[in-house]
């Protein structure tokens, strides 16, 4: 959360280019037609995890930083450690829509922020971000730590 804050803010400070904010729109766009039909099946959360990382990989590319890439690079392989990685409850799909559709939600909070300039904003949001899908399982309809079959998809 914290090396992603700062990629957001720094993207956000430096601004956007053209090429990375058409990315950063066609994954707000592939994420808004999946959740438009109100429930998400495996596969749709196998199209949202390709999106996801490419949403985020934008981001550290556009901070001009490559110690945040590279500091990140090194917990990839961790399933649970892996900005890339989704844990996904493959018995409890509705609750799953609505986790996933928050965290989308927040992807469109930080484009906000990106093309506004708010490097604070954007900063705090994508630390926040980090913390919804794993960490709010209370919010979503089961109890924290609770867990069916879990799928993690890298």
């Amino acid at each position: 959360g914290v090396l992603e804050g700062l990629a957001a803010r720094q993207a956000a400070e430096r601004g956007l280019d053209a090429a990375t904010r058409a990315t950063l729109e066609d994954c707000l766009r592939r994420g808004d037609r999946l959740f438009a039909k109100g429930h998400v099946r495996l596969e749709d959360l196998e199209d949202y995890h390709d999106l996801n990382r490419a949403f985020h990989q934008a981001i550290v590319a556009a901070s001009g930083n490559p110690a945040i890439a590279v500091a990140l690079g090194r917990h990839e392989h961790l399933p649970f450690a892996s900005v890339s990685a989704l844990a996904v409850d493959a018995e409890d799909l509705d609750r799953e829509y609505r986790r996933f559709n928050f965290a989308h939600l927040q992807h469109h909070a930080v484009f906000d922020a990106l093309v506004r300039g708010q490097g604070a904003r954007a900063e705090g949001i994508m630390r926040e971000h980090a913390q919804a899908t794993l960490g709010y399982a209370r919010w979503f309809g089961g109890e924290e730590g609770e867990a069916g079959a879990m799928k993690v998809l890298v």
